[in-house]
């Protein structure tokens, strides 16, 4: 076994496209090992021959970690993205949670992964799935934020409020400082302290810098003063 997974991780860093058919086979290999290291493999290479394979591994949760899975996808870039999209509906919410990371790591290669990332922030069951699209959505980052971004801020579950006012630091968005002066009153003391940290951030974007200083000096709450 150790010498096949060598030889698969030996493969992934040749990374010829004639051996994406051998990897592929070895996805059916007994030993966990085997597996993993022609996932990562595959990953390396890059070929959009390993999509289907990999998309069915990422949905079924087998063959390898989801992890493995799914940074090998992402390695591939937007042609993976029918994994993640997919994987944003699935019945597991581990797959749920999973893909909203893989759609921030394709981000600059599908134009429609902050589209899918705000509607799962919108409307999934779990909180942790929630909170994973407001973190995924802040490590994109970009312009104007979501709205949905901006309504996570005020939801029941704090460690979505927690990640929501976080994200929203990585947007250049001059209408979000309503919303982040409102959150650093919050009953949660980290919500308080990741809304100031928020503004502080801001004040440092070319759009938002302003608004943000301006909100900044004129705020009262103690966690602005902390930050």
């Amino acid at each position: 076994p150790w010498r096949r997974a060598l030889a698969c991780e030996m493969l992934g860093k040749i990374g010829s496209p004639r051996s994406v058919p051998v990897l592929l086979a070895r996805l059916r290999d007994r030993r966990p090992e085997v597996r993993i290291a022609a996932v990562r493999a595959l990953g390396e290479i890059g070929s959009r021959q390993a999509v289907p394979a990999l998309t069915q591994a990422f949905l079924e949760r087998r063959v390898a970690p989801t992890n493995v899975v799914n940074d090998a996808l992402r390695r591939i870039g937007g042609e993976a993205a029918p994994a993640f999209e997919q994987g944003s509906a699935s019945p597991d919410p581990i797959v749920r949670l999973s893909s909203c990371f893989g759609l921030s790591g394709i981000a600059e290669s599908h134009g429609g992964a902050v589209h899918r990332l705000a509607v799962v922030l919108a409307s999934d069951s779990e909180a942790r799935v929630r909170s994973a699209a407001a973190a995924a959505l802040g490590i994109v980052g970009g312009g104007n934020a979501p709205p949905e971004l901006l309504d996570a801020t005020g939801d029941g579950d704090v460690q979505v409020r927690r990640s929501a006012v976080k994200a929203l630091g990585s947007f250049d968005d001059p209408t979000t400082g309503e919303t982040l002066d409102a959150r650093t009153e919050d009953e949660d003391r980290e919500v308080a302290l990741r809304a100031a940290e928020a503004l502080l951030a801001l004040a440092h974007r070319p759009r938002a810098a302003a608004a943000a200083h301006a909100r900044l000096e004129s705020s009262p709450a103690w966690a602005v003063q902390y930050a």
